[in-house]
């Protein structure tokens, strides 16, 4: 009975040890004729995300003139962490408060808007929770062209499972092996007794 007590105390102080995985946050931009969906992963335990924290990101850009989708469209390649300048977010328990941004351009991968048209890489810029694309973020003379320019809303947050470090499985394998050891010489012992 000891010996169970014993145990269950050591099982409940070695999980207190717990590591957190990354926490998904998803989101959505909507900038008329641009919109798109994306989402970062991060493992910090605090709400200010930096681009250090970041362990995945993702970002799909599309055009599309609901009135004319087929002469109208664009689908750009996916923006991922390695197309990432700048990041920083804030999280408040499970709420996008803030996402400020800045990506390389992407090329659209596939793309139609009419003879004599054609879709320029973008790029995506995020401050606070509003956000704009531009096809030539800064030309030669300075200007900035923006493609299209909207809000950034949060669509859901994903929390991580909490699973205990390596060190706590080694630490409760280490103390099963002694309670059974510690049975196993018990139960030699009474029988030397009884003998």
């Amino acid at each position: 009975m000891r010996v169970a007590r014993l145990l269950l105390l050591c099982v409940v102080s070695s999980c207190s040890s717990l590591v957190t995985h990354a926490d998904t946050v998803n989101f959505k931009y909507d900038g008329g004729l641009y919109t798109g969906t994306g989402d970062f992963s991060y493992a910090s335990t605090s709400g200010n995300i930096t681009l250090a924290d970041l362990t995945a990101f993702s970002f799909n850009l599309v055009a599309l003139n609901q009135e004319d989708p087929l002469n109208y469209y664009a689908v750009f390649r996916p923006m991922t962490l390695a197309s990432l300048h700048t990041f920083s977010a804030t999280v408040d328990g499970q709420s996008l408060i803030s996402l400020f941004t800045d990506t390389a351009y992407t090329d659209p991968i596939s793309s139609y808007c009419g003879e004599g048209c054609a879709f320029g890489d973008e790029q995506f810029h995020a401050a606070a929770l509003h956000a704009y694309t531009c096809a030539v973020c800064s030309d030669h003379d300075g200007e900035t062209l923006i493609a299209s320019s909207g809000p950034v809303t949060q669509t859901g947050f994903v929390p991580s499972a909490p699973t205990p470090e390596p060190a706590t499985l080694a630490l409760l394998g280490t103390g099963a092996v002694g309670f059974m050891l510690i049975g196993t010489a018990r139960h030699k012992l009474r029988r030397r007794v009884r003998s």
